[in-house]
């Protein structure tokens, strides 16, 4: 029996070891899934043959032991898709939490609902949260979304003009919190929100874009100590904006909040959500956008995840399109893809197939 222990223990060292070998040198090639009811065991092994070896799955999905335990069996990691600042149910149970635009009004478009990011309360909660499923489901990594300032970039094209997209957020959290760190005294007619939003953008746009990329950052580095307090070796993606530096003079900034300097020494992938169809780009734009992140974050894991239906648009996104888009998404200095999503992966079996025979072409 001790030698049986021991000849076991070795035996998950090396293969623990392999896997971690195995990971350095290919490239990662992940799904994003959120729920499933059909046999896991075939999804399994539909992804041994396409060649999927991360799941970004929902903290509920991944709570299903059987999905945990096949993950492990088949040698895929697993990442928690885990909203920060999109958290309907929290809005739904008080609607205190909403950030404020620059005219007063809830943060809302379309489906997109957004908590204000300085708020302690909601933020001290979502910590929790993060720390209970991490002790119970206990994941490779944590992909964290949502984790921005409110902007409904989905329906954002390139010739969107700048004034027009959203500024948040203007809640007595933000301002307030915004005057104390940088000593600023709002003038006596500033009485309403809309006139303090308004003083701030022509008077103190360049420290409340800094305010705001800070708020970010500053919450991403306390998600992630969360995190590794509880397991050192956990893996860290984050989900940005699919804007360049100078899209939208800055947007990714200074609408966003998301400043990738500051942002990706704390993480260990960085993910634009390169979903190029619903935007109006080319597939040519995902790399483009690749480039301009290693740029601004030299050596960085970036892992862009790309569309591969139609959504919010009626046009089709056709077969050659979206291999033309995977190719894209696989070169340098790119480390992987992701796919958005397996439930639109799955019922387009021509991608499927573009999929399996392109990543067994190159790796």
């Amino acid at each position: 029996m001790r030698k049986f222990l021991v000849f076991g223990a070795l035996f998950s060292i090396f293969f623990n070891l392999s896997c971690q070998k195995l990971y350095r040198n290919t490239p990662l090639i992940g799904v994003k899934i959120y729920a499933y009811d059909g046999d896991l065991t075939e999804l399994y092994a539909e992804w041994e043959r396409i060649g999927i070896n991360t799941l970004f799955s929902s903290p509920e999905l991944a709570s299903n032991q059987e999905f945990m335990r096949l993950a492990k069996l088949h040698a895929k990691r697993v990442f928690l898709i885990v909203p920060t600042f999109y958290n309907a149910a929290a809005l739904e149970q008080d609607s205190s939490l909403y950030a404020i635009t620059r005219h007063g009004e809830k943060a809302i478009d379309d489906w997109v609902r957004f908590i204000c990011p300085n708020n302690e309360q909601y933020r001290t909660s979502h910590l929790d949260y993060l720390r209970n499923i991490m002790n119970s489901i206990q994941p490779d990594g944590v992909s964290l979304d949502f984790i921005r300032y409110f902007v409904y970039w989905e329906s954002v094209f390139p010739d969107q003009i700048y004034d027009y997209l959203p500024q948040t957020c203007f809640d007595d959290n933000c301002i307030n919190a915004f005057s104390a760190q940088y000593n600023i005294q709002l003038p006596d007619s500033c009485q309403t929100i809309e006139k303090k939003a308004d003083y701030i953008l022509a008077h103190r746009k360049e420290e409340w874009v800094e305010f705001k990329c800070e708020t970010i950052s500053d919450y991403v580095a306390e998600m992630v100590k969360a995190l590794k307090s509880i397991d050192p070796e956990v893996k860290i993606n984050i989900h940005t904006v699919p804007w360049r530096s100078s899209d939208f003079e800055g947007g990714i900034r200074s609408v966003a909040g998301q400043d990738l300097k500051k942002i990706a020494p704390l993480v260990d992938y960085i993910s634009p959500m390169c979903y190029h169809h619903m935007v109006i780009q080319s597939p040519e734009w995902i790399h483009e956008v690749v480039l301009d992140i290693d740029n601004q974050v030299p050596g960085e894991h970036i892992l862009p995840s790309i569309q591969v239906n139609k959504a919010y648009l009626e046009s089709a996104l056709s077969e050659t399109e979206f291999q033309n888009a995977l190719v894209e998404s696989l070169r340098s200095p790119s480390k992987g893809v992701i796919f958005w999503s397996w439930e639109a992966l799955e019922s387009s079996p021509g991608k499927v197939k573009i999929v399996r025979d392109y990543l067994n072409e190159v790796y």
